[in-house]
Order: C-alpha cells, then sequence, then structure tokens
C-alpha cells in the first residue's frame, strides 16, 4: 500500500513538473518578441490635489536601467501628443473621461548638437514642467478628478544635425506611470 501510495505520489511530482515546464517553455516562446526598454519613465507632481488656478509641478524622471551607456536625446521638449517629432507629450484624461485638448503652439528652438548626452547604466535625468500657469498650454478649468501619462519619444539621431556624426541614439518610445490628482474649488 505504502509502495503503491509513493509511485503514485512521485508521478503526480513528474507531471506536474512536466506541466510548469511545459508552461514556461510556452510563455517564454509565446513573449519572445517582447522587447525589454532600456530607459525608464517616471512622472512625479508635487501634491495631488490643487485648487482651481493653482500651478502644478510636474517632474519627468528619465533613467538608464540598461547594463550599457546610452546617448539620447535630453531636450525633453514638450509638445502635442499628435506631433510626430516631439520628445515629450502629456496624456491627460479630463474629469469627463475625454483626453485634454491643447490650444495654441509653442514653438521650440531647433535640435543642437549638445542636446545629445550620454546617460551611464542607472544615472537619470530630470526636467520639471509648471502646469496651469500663465506661460503654457495646459489650463485645468473643471474641476474633479484627472488621470496624466506622459511620454518620451526620440527619433533622431546627431546625424539629423550634423551629418559628420556618425552617433547613434537610442530610438524609441516609453510611457511613464500613470499619477491621478484632483482640481477641487
Amino acid at each position: 500500500m505504502k509502495k503503491k501510495l509513493l509511485l503514485i505520489t512521485l508521478a503526480d511530482i513528474i507531471l506536474v513538473v512536466m506541466a510548469v515546464a511545459f508552461c514556461f517553455v510556452y510563455n517564454a516562446k509565446k513573449y519572445e518578441h517582447v522587447q525589454i526598454l532600456p530607459l525608464y519613465l517616471t512622472l512625479d507632481l508635487d501634491q495631488g490635489e490643487y485648487h482651481l488656478g493653482q500651478s502644478i509641478i510636474a517632474t519627468i524622471t528619465l533613467e538608464n536601467v540598461s547594463n550599457s551607456p546610452l546617448l539620447f536625446n535630453s531636450r525633453m521638449a514638450l509638445d502635442d501628443p499628435t506631433f510626430a517629432d516631439r520628445q515629450i507629450a502629456f496624456h491627460i484624461i479630463t474629469p469627463n473621461g475625454k483626453p485634454y485638448q491643447l490650444t495654441g503652439y509653442v514653438n521650440y528652438s531647433a535640435i543642437h548638437q549638445d542636446d545629445f548626452i550620454t546617460l551611464n547604466p542607472g544615472e537619470i535625468i530630470k526636467h520639471t514642467y509648471e502646469l496651469n500657469s500663465d506661460v503654457n498650454r495646459y489650463k485645468f478649468t473643471e474641476m474633479g478628478v484627472y488621470h496624466f501619462t506622459v511620454d518620451y519619444l526620440n527619433i533622431f539621431d546627431p546625424s539629423f544635425i550634423d551629418p559628420n556624426d556618425s552617433r547613434v541614439a537610442w530610438k524609441g518610445m516609453v510611457f511613464s506611470n500613470e499619477v491621478i490628482f484632483s482640481i477641487i474649488p
């Protein structure tokens, strides 16, 4: 009886191990196309609740989480999410559930060679943006809860500015965490 129970238990263990191994191989194949991004983007606000008309300070941190130095475009110009050549775009959902619509246009200076910097592994760069002020296009006039994310996009190498510069910058898009804030009277 004990031998039979031991054999059944041993057989059960072998079946479980085989099933787990199959699932591991299946999932590895299923997700083999997933790329781990070398940059990590974080969005922080100075507080979670703002009075109508109060300035909102947003800090964006970009960190090199790879094992190698990365050349990237540090200009991080804030622009409309629909523009293909922007660097930073805010994605904001208003209290009524609709995307925030920008008004106006910002004319940034052209990209420069010194905008491309190298971030070593673990290094970060931070940019701070003041929203809901008189000098930007983000005015929050609707009271309620907003959902806020950011993306960073780079499509340029330094050769875009100087054809003799053969350095290759990281190109792609990364998204931040979501931050929720409220506008109150």
